[in-house]
């Protein structure tokens, strides 16, 4: 069959913007003629090693695997003065080797162009990362300087050295403009954060753009001092990729007196200034406080969220945003939240909405909290306007109680609402005790409710805070309300269950010890979010998710995300085309013109969108794809 494509009836330009190619999801880039191929080894000589050109061919097409023996330089500091700021040099660490206190530290990283990037990567045969091994510094530090069209690929970085209460950082860009900087396949630990990025908290206008953090093990960041230890912190940048990564145990130790779990310690903080966050099939567990702070709004899909004390964060309830007038917006959808972890600053919550406009809150999952507590929510909706809850499954997010007065809830709506806010085709099933499916604090104004599937292993006259099904109904409003305990295939599936099919042992630890086992040279898609939330997903009667979300396996977007343009295979048969924003919006027609052209997206803003098609047989569909 042939491939079609379709143009925009209308573009700014014919020129596609390059950026790097991937293959088999890895981001590849190639030096240009002139790059210098720079190499590093802990048993090279400073006083010997030599300065490679890519042109000049001595190394091979592939400097990570290069077809001679290299001399190499043996300290970082005499490595990095080789490189050129406006080039696309490349600075390779051998794989399988140690750095013990050494640093890259304070370096300017500005490559030729997007596709031309700096990079900082590896060389050799075994599957092991290199080793940085800091103390109480910084690893990679970029204060005030450019820092563009950069690549760090491959590398390990490690705070081994550093005293408890440490300041260290892994990569740390302050003060600084860019744009284009790619973080992939590296392994952060022990820093008090793995990366910081940002200016000044109340400067609310980005002077970054094009961050991507891809296939990355970020974890164990922590403190016994007074700061805000975490997986990282953000602000300030416009258009963030984040996917495929493990984000575990940041913010506190259990095996280190003094380092503490507290409110204010996160695996994630993405703070207010950011704009078009893009969070996608990433694992995000055991959190000190909260798994995901999304306090910018922004995509978050298909991630699988694992006993954080707050797993999803989407907009914050502090004067960062001066609500109502200002705001965030976005999507959060199919992803798979399991438990929490109480603690006494929070006790255990899914999905947390505040200060939010016009979002779609969607085919999530929320199940299986174990422990036992007392005010637990699955959902808190307060500060919203225009906001869509629909199609969400909880399942079990009772607070264990046999008795008593502290209620958990299913999904709880706060009293600050503006607008219309529909409460839709919901599942809240309350399997455990003790909890309320639904509540709604204050009166009964700018939300509407429907058609959602209630049980609860409590007496009928305690669904409710108004008691019945009947009563709520007649407080609510609400149409369409059906008791009915859902036939789910398989609602027991959890983490245990996940691990126990692969390996035939139920012990979880196996499952974070796979999953931060992964690397570019030991990808397993085993120890994916997708893979779990797959599983999860069939047990709950839903179907799988993919990257592209697609109604028809026929017909397909790539690449997907993407950045400057898509192409459409397998629709030859359409007599209408068009890309719809998550609101329903067409943003654009397209005409069926026979060329092998992409479809630029330089008019759309960053986010999600739809391809909605109709075929000449009478077929309708739509497929997902991301813009970045």
């Amino acid at each position: 069959m042939k491939n079609l494509f379709f143009s925009i009836c209308f573009f700014t330009s014919n020129l596609l913007l390059a950026q790097i190619p991937e293959v088999n999801g890895w981001s590849v880039p190639t030096p240009e003629s002139d790059s210098r191929i720079i190499y590093g080894s802990s048993t090279g000589d400073d006083t010997k090693a030599e300065v490679y050109v890519y042109k000049e061919n001595i190394v091979g097409r592939d400097p990570s695997s290069p077809i001679i023996t290299v001399k190499a330089f043996k300290t970082i500091a005499e490595a990095k003065k080789k490189l050129r700021p406006g080039f696309a040099d490349w600075l390779l660490f051998k794989k399988g080797e140690e750095w013990n206190n050494e640093l890259i530290g304070s370096i300017e990283l500005r490559g030729a162009s997007r596709k031309s990037p700096m990079v900082i990567t590896t060389y050799g045969n075994t599957n092991v990362r290199p080793k940085i091994y800091t103390g109480n510094v910084t690893a990679l530090n970029v204060i005030g300087s450019n820092c563009s069209n950069v690549m760090i690929e491959g590398l390990h970085f490690e705070a081994k050295h550093r005293t408890n209460n440490g300041e260290a950082v892994a990569i740390r860009i302050i003060e600084t403009p860019f744009q284009n900087v790619l973080i992939e396949n590296c392994y952060f630990t022990k820093f008090l954060s793995n990366i910081t990025i940002h200016d000044p908290i109340l400067n609310r206008n980005p002077s970054r753009s094009n961050l991507k953090v891809r296939r990355s093990v970020l974890v164990d960041a922590y403190t016994t001092g007074a700061q805000n230890a975490g997986g990282f912190f953000i602000d300030n940048v416009d258009s963030i990729l984040f996917e495929d990564n493990v984000i575990d145990h940041n913010g506190w130790s259990e095996t280190i007196a003094g380092a503490t779990a507290t409110g204010f310690r996160h695996n994630t903080y993405f703070q207010v200034g950011n704009r078009n966050l893009i969070f996608r099939n990433n694992i995000v567990s055991r959190a000190a406080a909260t798994g995901g702070s999304f306090r910018c709004g922004g995509i978050i899909h298909n991630n699988l969220f694992l006993s954080n004390p707050q797993n999803i964060q989407f907009g914050t309830f502090e004067s960062t945003l001066n609500w109502p007038t200002e705001f965030r917006t976005g999507e959060v959808s199919y992803n798979v939240i399991l438990d929490s972890r109480p603690e006494g600053f929070d006790q255990g919550r899914g999905i947390d909405i505040h200060r939010i406009k016009n979002a779609k809150i969607h085919h999530n999952i929320i199940a299986h909290f174990t422990p036992i507590s007392q005010y637990n929510n699955a959902i808190i909706v307060d500060e919203t306007e225009g906001c869509n809850l629909s199609q969400n499954i909880i399942y079990n997010w009772g607070n264990n109680q046999s008795s008593g007065i502290a209620y958990a809830n299913g999904i709880a709506i706060g009293q600050n609402l503006r607008g219309t806010n529909q409460i839709d085709s919901n599942d809240v099933q309350m399997e455990n005790r003790l909890g309320y499916c639904m509540i709604k604090y204050g009166v009964f104004s700018n939300v509407t409710f429907n058609g959602n599937r209630y049980n609860n292993v409590l007496n009928q006259n305690s669904w409710f805070e108004q008691g019945s099904l009947n009563n709520w109904i007649a407080a609510s409003g609400e149409k369409n309300a059906v008791a009915m305990n859902v036939p789910y295939i398989n609602s027991d599936r959890d983490l245990r269950a996940y691990i126990k099919s692969l390996t035939g042992d139920a012990d979880v630890r196996r499952f974070y010890d796979g999953c931060r086992a992964l690397s570019k040279s030991s990808w397993d898609e085993n120890f994916t979010a997708t893979r779990v939330n797959q599983f999860i997903r069939e047990g709950f009667n839903l179907r799988p998710t993919s990257t592209n979300d697609q109604v028809s396996n026929a017909v397909q977007v790539y690449p997907n995300p993407a950045s400057e343009y898509i192409n459409i295979k397998n629709v030859e048969d359409a007599i209408e085309l068009k890309i719809i924003d998550m609101n329903g919006n067409e943003m654009i027609r397209l005409s069926t013109i026979e060329i092998d052209a992409p479809i630029h997206l330089q008019n759309l803003r960053p986010g999600a969108y739809f391809l909605e098609y109709q075929m000449e047989e009478g077929i309708v569909g739509v497929v997902k794809f991301i813009k970045f």
